[in-house]
């Protein structure tokens, strides 16, 4: 048995049979024989990472020393489990130290561009989503299609429509034309640099929804509800020995409306990753809601203005400053009804005595 084929055989039949550590040994035998053959450091390396992932065995810096052999001597199929390796976006045990997206990149394009690689369409996808991470969507957009030709797979065409809904209305039918023209890996690199070239960002970019900036303050207000019920229920609980009281039910109200609005916001984030017709939907009624309330606020500082004139008593004369806690244009001067109650109850100890401006819309003070 003096040929390495004899022993990369061998190797292979235990790797089938996930003995890989007797496939390990098989392929080393080969490697005695000649050290020039990258299919041999590839499949140790394989091995290795194969070890990592089924067995959680910490055994990476042996799957990428014989990775990296292997792509050095020109093999894409190494190339793609170095990428895997480096993607954050990837699981694998004992990875979270050396995650590293740029190179995940360089290791994804030089296995698409290899030739016989057995996974160029998941490579093209994986850039894909690394670029969109990054917000290069021209570079997304490309490469996504060229995954979703490749394969015509759910998820490829999911991400491709998703990076093309970035791009203005009115430019993507001339987008969808010019993907048209690549045919391969060549053809993307070109078109990038091509729409790169021709047009700025602000061009061919709708503005990027930020998700997470439109939740926040739902989520805080839902977060702050739950305590305010939790302590309320807690409060009756200790002094009346029973949750069942107006302070207890109250409580209880407020958990169950912060838990309520906190499944619709959780129900927002998903449909943002998982079914963006469900949320181009909410996103629609949110825009409009939110146009309705700029319209109310230029409504307001209209007849804030108007309450400035001199014929106006001081005390409906509205602020042209907006409440600094809403938003809204209904600041008035504060007058003693609305601390007389405070005063009353707290004496010096209230904590509106000091207060000088008060909003019609929100109620608060300052």
């Amino acid at each position: 048995m003096n040929d390495w084929k004899n022993f990369n055989e061998k190797g292979n039949e235990c790797f089938n049979n996930k003995k890989f550590l007797d496939a390990i040994q098989w392929y080393k035998k080969g490697l005695e024989i000649t050290s020039e053959v990258s299919t041999l450091y590839y499949n140790i390396g394989n091995s290795y990472l194969n070890i990592v992932e089924i067995h959680k065995k910490d055994e990476i810096k042996a799957a990428i020393v014989y990775l990296s052999k292997a792509c050095k001597m020109g093999h894409s199929s190494a190339n793609y489990c170095l990428a895997k390796i480096y993607d954050p976006k990837i699981n694998i045990p004992h990875t979270t130290k050396i995650k590293n997206t740029d190179l995940a990149l360089m290791h994804y394009k030089e296995s698409v561009y290899e030739e016989g690689t057995h996974s160029v369409y998941s490579a093209c996808n994986n850039i894909a989503v690394i670029y969109g991470e990054k917000k290069q969507y021209i570079e997304a957009l490309c490469w996504s299609y060229y995954a979703k030709k490749t394969n015509e797979s759910p998820i490829f065409s999911q991400n491709h429509n998703i990076y093309l809904k970035k791009f203005k209305e009115e430019i993507k039918e001339e987008i969808i034309e010019s993907l048209k023209l690549i045919n391969n890996i060549t053809d993307v690199e070109i078109l990038i640099n091509a729409m790169k070239e021709t047009a700025s960002e602000d061009e061919l970019f709708e503005k990027d929804i930020d998700v997470h900036a439109i939740v926040a303050k739902p989520k805080e207000d839902s977060s702050a509800r739950i305590a305010i019920g939790v302590f309320m229920v807690v409060i009756s609980f200790i002094i009346s020995g029973r949750v069942v009281s107006i302070v207890g039910v109250i409580g209880v109200i407020l958990i169950v409306a912060g838990m309520y609005s906190f499944i619709k916001i959780n129900e927002i984030e998903d449909s943002y990753y998982n079914d963006r017709q469900k949320f181009d939907k909410i996103m629609g009624a949110y825009k409009k809601e939110k146009k309705d309330k700029l319209k109310k606020l230029e409504e307001e500082k209209r007849i804030a203005i108007e309450s400035q004139k001199s014929s106006v008593p001081w005390e409906v004369r509205y602020m042209l400053e907006p409440c600094k806690y809403c938003g809204h244009y209904k600041v008035r001067y504060a007058k003693w009804e609305d601390k007389s109650l405070s005063v009353a109850f707290w004496g010096i100890a209230s904590g509106k005595i000091g207060k000088n401006y008060k909003c019609e819309y929100c109620g608060k003070m300052w």
